[in-house]
């Protein structure tokens, strides 16, 4: 149950650290930048592409390099990828905003991967219903909290700057940057 506890809250942790994420990036992008609707779309949809490439490789990294190596580098890769974010402001590269979010959607993807196993790694078949009714709960829970905290920190940064309620691109690093901390708890 040990490996099943400590796995589940740092499921939770990590996917409400990045799970703000799909919504700081489009409001940073349409009202700070001035990216249209379907521009942002375009530019985010390379997280979707990372997820769906790591996945084909993600038991090969498993067996390579063993839960807890894996882990502990991919945490730290996504916590940089979160704080990437920062580097997006008024003439950054669309093809450098694309790349961002690639990388971040291959190491969300990653994570998803080993925590989800992991948690199940010493559950007793006849609690696997038990654990599996708990961690469905927490995904979906954890992105809902994600949003809720990044929402939060927004509005605390963005309240005590010289702009008012403004929101401008440093406020969103600053808010990449928590969450990336987050994310690293």
């Amino acid at each position: 149950w040990r490996t099943f506890q400590v796995a589940t809250i740092a499921n939770l942790t990590t996917r409400i650290g990045f799970g703000g994420l799909p919504f700081l990036l489009p409001i940073l992008l349409q009202t700070s930048l001035g990216y249209s609707s379907q521009q942002t779309g375009f530019l985010i949809a390379p997280m979707a592409v990372g997820l769906i490439i790591l996945k084909l490789f993600s038991v090969r990294l498993l067996r390579w390099l063993g839960y807890k190596k894996l882990l502990i580098i991919n945490t730290l890769l996504l916590t940089l990828s979160i704080c990437s974010f920062t580097l997006i402001n008024i003439g950054t590269s669309e093809w450098v905003i694309s790349l961002l979010c690639f990388v971040f959607g291959l190491c969300t993807s990653m994570q998803f991967s080993s925590m989800n196993s992991l948690a199940y790694a010493d559950i007793p078949s006849q609690h696997i219903s038990a654990a599996t009714s708990i961690t469905a709960t927490l995904q979906q829970l954890a992105p809902s909290l994600g949003v809720a905290v990044s929402a939060i920190v927004i509005h605390l940064f963005s309240a005590h700057s010289n702009n008012g309620f403004i929101l401008t691109p440093p406020i969103f690093h600053r808010a990449f940057l928590v969450m990336g901390f987050l994310t690293l708890l």
